[in-house]
């Protein structure tokens, strides 16, 4: 579903790109993010970014 709401995001002309952020510890969203092709762009210590 991630995925989808993702794909259908970037069907919007004003929308370039889809961001998010996680908490490091959060293993299952990190391993959801990959899965879908979210690429980290920032690690910090309370969170890491994200971009599709």
């Amino acid at each position: 579903m991630g995925k989808a709401m993702v794909k259908w995001a970037l069907t919007h002309p004003n929308v370039k790109k889809v961001k998010a952020t996680c908490d490091p510890d959060n293993y299952a969203s990190i391993r959801v993010l990959e899965k879908i092709g979210f690429k980290r762009t920032k690690e910090e210590e309370e969170s890491i970014f994200w971009v599709y």
